[in-house]
């Protein structure tokens, strides 16, 4: 059943409409597209990125076609879809902060679904437009007693947990989009690793997020100071941990 079916705002305010989600079945359907001969396209390239099925499944990854503005034209492409995934009862909490009331419960609802084209990099779109905000993976997080890492990106968030097994999830739309809302969701943890993209941008990020969770809990990933090199590295620090992992980096290491 929709989430938001039973919604409403408290009566002692202006009616706050519930925000939109994605319909119920799109999750499923691109998941589902994905390995199927339509999805091939998409799941060779998340493959050529080192990302192996089960990281997919676990992730809920999938493939759709969506149109995006080419040359004056709508064009479809290929996409990777990355689910919002969270509980009925969190997002009842994320709603509670708008002043909206919807119904509880311990059941997952994809709460917002990222496009992103596999042959335009800069293609990309929230689904639906005006939706909420959550880490993408979120669902897979189940023990705040354990280290949590927290990356710039999507592709970076599955690296981590495929290559090292430790709990990893990606903040919404890169390094400057760190929410407040999603923060009461942190409180639990007492070790979260911040591993944004090693670049200039992805410092001031993971700094600017460090400074709204508090210092005493979290690390750093920093350029200059990783270790996992492969033995004979020469060049400069990887980009990203999808980036690292394929050049050969121990992920385990740089965390």
């Amino acid at each position: 059943s929709n989430t938001y079916a039973n919604a409403s705002a408290p009566s002692t305010a202006a009616t706050v409409a519930p925000l939109p989600v994605p319909k119920p079945t799109l999750h499923s359907l691109a998941c589902s597209r994905l390995f199927t001969p339509d999805g091939q396209e998409v799941k060779r390239y998340l493959n050529d990125r080192g990302i192996n099925d089960t990281t997919i499944t676990k992730y809920g990854v999938g493939a759709m076609d969506y149109k995006f503005k080419k040359g004056g034209q709508w064009v479809p492409e290929e996409c990777v879809t990355f689910p919002f995934i969270c509980t009925q009862s969190e997002l009842a909490e994320m709603e509670k902060l708008r002043g909206v009331t919807i119904d509880a419960g311990d059941d997952y609802v994809t709460n917002r679904i990222k496009v992103r084209s596999i042959s335009e990099k800069a293609h990309m779109r929230m689904e639906p437009a005006g939706g909420g905000t959550n880490f993408f993976g979120w669902h897979t997080v189940k023990n705040p007693d354990e280290t949590l890492v927290i990356t710039e990106g999507e592709y970076d968030a599955m690296t981590v947990w495929q290559e090292t097994g430790i709990q990893s999830v990606s903040v919404p739309n890169g390094a400057r989009s760190f929410p407040p809302a999603l923060l009461p969701q942190l409180e639990r943890f007492k070790d979260v690793v911040l591993f944004f993209d090693l670049d200039p941008a992805g410092r001031e990020g993971a700094e600017a997020a460090v400074e709204k969770m508090g210092i005493g809990r979290c690390r750093i990933v920093k350029a200059g100071e990783v270790m996992g090199r492969p033995e004979g590295w020469e060049g400069p620090d990887a980009k990203d941990a999808n980036e690292a992992s394929q050049a050969g980096w121990d992920i385990k290491a740089m965390i």
